[in-house]
């Protein structure tokens, strides 16, 4: 998560941050809540500084999209920034616009999964295939070129020239977690398709609840209607304490910039 300090005032005594204003918000902040549910957002932010360098009073001028956020950003930037006193300025309050970005970080906690990348060429093209997985013997993961250049062209913002590389990553969740796929910087992410499950003590899945399906050429990329579908069959083993079990499955197709 990036806080990004923007001189947008027309004051010439625009208050100045006593510290470095990156810290006044982090990663540990974010709403366990809001990253399940995969809420990002920007947040355009009025502050108005008294003559001390506090916070007096805090304003959302651009919504982030999400009212929680909105209100924990304005929360922790009256708890936690301050700035250099002022001394030249007749004004009892100054103004300090900013914006802060909520965007998850993106390390995936996974107990099965695995990710199959290319590298990109000049002209766009994938070449040099290798496949990472984790506890993952099934064959769903290929070197599949024309698939994965054709849902990357499709569903990531730039040309595939543009990107260093491409990677299709299937990860499942069964808490607890162990495991830690770790994000990349510069990365565009699309998430294709994500749903959680109730797993039954006989192994089949009870109930599953779709969170993310794109639509691709007209059909919908839902796994509660493919693979996570509820039924009687045993898809996973039994359980002997006979409790239920939460999964969650999700398939992301990123590209990293060059």
């Amino acid at each position: 998560m990036t806080l990004v300090a923007a001189a947008l005032s027309l004051l010439a005594d625009q208050p100045v941050p006593a510290g470095d204003p990156s810290r006044w918000v982090s990663d540990s902040d974010y709403p366990a809540a809001l990253v399940q549910a995969d809420v990002e957002g920007t947040a355009g932010v009025e502050l108005q500084v008294d003559a001390g360098g506090a916070v007096a009073s805090c304003a959302i001028s651009a919504t982030s999209g999400s009212a929680e956020l909105d209100a924990l950003t304005c929360e922790l930037l009256r708890q936690r920034a301050r700035f250099t006193p002022q001394t030249s300025s007749a004004e009892p309050m100054a103004i300090y616009r900013t914006r802060v970005t909520w965007r998850i970080p993106r390390t995936k906690l996974i107990t099965q999964g695995g990710r199959v990348t290319f590298a990109v060429g000049p002209q766009g093209e994938l070449t040099d295939c290798q496949i990472e997985r984790h506890e993952f013997e099934e064959d769903d993961l290929r070197c599949d070129a024309w698939m994965i250049g054709t849902l990357a062209a499709r569903v990531l913002p730039l040309p595939l020239a543009g990107y260093r590389s491409i990677s299709l990553t299937l990860a499942m969740d069964v808490a607890p977690s162990e495991f830690v796929i770790s994000a990349v910087a510069n990365v565009d992410r699309v998430t294709l398709a994500r749903a959680s499950a109730t797993i039954a003590p006989d192994g089949s899945i009870a109930r599953c609840r779709t969170g993310v399906a794109q639509t691709l050429e007209g059909n919908a990329l839902d796994l509660c209607h493919g693979p996570m579908q509820p039924s009687r069959d045993r898809l996973f083993d039994r359980r002997a304490d006979g409790g239920m079990r939460e999964m969650a499955i999700s398939i992301e197709i990123a590209g990293v910039r060059r």
